[in-house]
């Protein structure tokens, strides 16, 4: 079986449940996947990071926002 979607892997630098070479192994076995690390986040990339988590949705969609609004609009509105 192999993926045709748009595929984006995204991970936390600081997840030790998960480590970034498992991320990393997918995006290898994906062809075209795109791999999006946010350093500092762990394993919560939706509590830790969320502004990530929505330009990796955003890019996997096709929707091209500028980083600064992706990231600064979802601060403001989710904090």
């Amino acid at each position: 079986t192999s993926i045709s979607a748009r595929t984006v892997v995204v991970s936390g630098g600081a997840d030790i449940t998960t480590p970034d070479a498992h991320a990393r192994d997918l995006v290898a076995a994906i062809t075209g996947a795109v791999y999006i690390q946010q350093p500092a986040a762990g394993h919560m990339l939706l509590l830790d990071a969320p502004h990530c988590v929505t330009t990796a949705i955003n890019r996997a969609m096709g929707l091209h926002r500028s980083p600064a609004w992706t990231a600064m609009s979802w601060a403001v509105r989710y904090g």
